[in-house]
């Protein structure tokens, strides 16, 4: 419950936030090798109709979509309700391995003022089995294949989700590890691409990651990560490396540094949502995409060094270089599509030069403007962390956080610029005394 001294408050916040759940589990064999586990919970929200309108609106509910016919946005509610749950079956001894499990998240169900909650109005299902190999064989000491698909749906009884993965782990017998999936998503529909909209269509494609890393016991370390998608109807395709080295001068210390590359392309990249009761195709709304490049250079940074048995420090970085140019704007033409109406190139606002303007695919308004959403961002964020066991049981923690960014309204991606912008950015600095004191009886 929460009391309120200002007027504007209870329009912002819920009054009142309420939530009650279990779980539990039941060994079905003597064994102890399948386990049936579950978990069940409801909540109510109550507050004004101001804020109850927000919250139905926000993210996790989207009950203002036009073409839902099994959830609708309550103007005059005063409250809102709803209930979740998950029962799981797991063969957890043996070889043969399985875990199958089927949940749900009623629309209403809402943990945010208690939790977190990215979430709801759902159904999902999934099956996993697999094989492990445990007896070190020529090549492998272990390994593992695993075979899985699931399902997700919302209430309204629309496929929101599906996939088929394959994915392995081989541990070597010189130690180094290897493990790596691979994923089909057939055709689905997409909730939340339009951000309160209709449904839109995710167009089938594959998507796959792989990790390799080198013996642990060594003094050197390496390894490197690969991951890639490809959606040949959007045209779209992404990928990652990362390699990753890690050294170890002695038992008492390591650095590890693992500098990672992404190249992102989107198609249908959301920009704005526009009244125009002209659009009737698409409920009097026009709802803007864009194709977005990104490119991502990061790094990781760490180091641990234990000085004495009681005196340690740790030390982490990470530099981010990040750039995102929008292009190709167009308009959704239909709901349940992935089809768009190119807007053509866009102008800079005649008013406003960090706005731009495109004119509508079909009649009606006369212009569409938005903020440019162009970006270019450097940031840094890095810790160090002194640790003093003064006396056994008695810790002194000594913690410096850094952080530091510059963004401009740039899409192009230049290591030097960004670089130079983050050395000139000002930093944010924080210093942490944490004093702890053991009494012994």
């Amino acid at each position: 419950m929460r009391w309120f001294d200002e007027d504007s408050l209870p329009n912002q916040l819920a009054r009142s936030a309420f939530g009650a759940g279990l779980d539990g589990w039941l060994t079905l064999d003597r064994g102890g090798t399948w386990v049936l586990a579950g978990w069940a919970g409801a909540s109510r929200i109550g507050g004004t109709p101001a804020q109850l309108v927000q919250l139905q609106s926000t993210s996790v509910h989207y009950f203002q979509r036009p073409d839902a016919d099994h959830v609708r946005l309550d103007s005059a509610a005063t409250s809102l309700g709803g209930w979740a749950g998950r029962l799981s079956l797991n063969k957890q001894r043996g070889n043969w391995m399985l875990n199958a499990a089927v949940g749900a998240i009623d629309p209403g169900f809402e943990q945010n003022d208690l939790g977190f909650q990215i979430w709801a109005d759902l159904v999902n299902a999934h099956v996993m089995a697999g094989y492990s190999w445990t007896r070190p064989g020529r090549v492998f000491q272990s390994a593992r294949l695993n075979v899985a698909t699931y399902r997700t749906w919302n209430f309204g009884g629309d496929l929101t989700g599906a996939g088929y993965f394959l994915s392995g782990t081989f541990d070597f017998r010189n130690f180094s590890h290897w493990e790596w999936y691979v994923e089909y998503d057939p055709r689905s529909l997409n909730p939340r691409r339009t951000r309160g909209g209709p449904l839109t269509v995710n167009p089938p494609g594959v998507d796959w990651d792989m990790t390799f890393t080198s013996d642990g016991r060594r003094k050197w370390i390496f390894g490197v990560g690969l991951h890639g998608d490809h959606f040949a109807q959007k045209r779209q395709q992404s990928w990652t490396v990362g390699p990753t080295v890690e050294w170890h001068p002695s038992s008492r210390a390591s650095l590890q540094l693992g500098p990672k590359l992404e190249r992102l392309n989107t198609t249908a990249q959301y920009v704005g949502t526009f009244e125009d009761p002209a659009a009737v195709q698409t409920f009097g709304r026009r709802y803007l995409f864009a194709e977005l490049r990104e490119t991502q250079l990061s790094a990781s940074l760490r180091l641990n060094w234990i000085l004495t048995p009681r005196l340690s420090l740790e030390v982490y970085a990470q530099p981010l270089l990040s750039a995102g140019a929008y292009r190709s704007y167009k308009e959704l033409a239909r709901p349940r599509s992935y089809e768009f109406l190119s807007t053509g190139q866009p102008s800079v606002a005649p008013d406003d030069a960090a706005r731009l303007v495109v004119a509508p695919a079909t009649p009606g308004v006369t212009r569409l403007e938005f903020a440019n959403p162009n970006f270019s961002l450097a940031s840094l964020r890095g810790n160090a962390v002194l640790r003093w066991e003064y006396r056994p049981g008695s810790t002194i923690f000594f913690v410096w956080t850094q952080n530091r960014s510059d963004t401009a309204v740039d899409g192009t991606f230049r290591v030097g610029d960004g670089l130079e912008r983050l050395i000139g950015a000002p930093g944010n600095n924080v210093f942490l005394v944490k004093f702890s004191y053991w009494w012994r009886p």
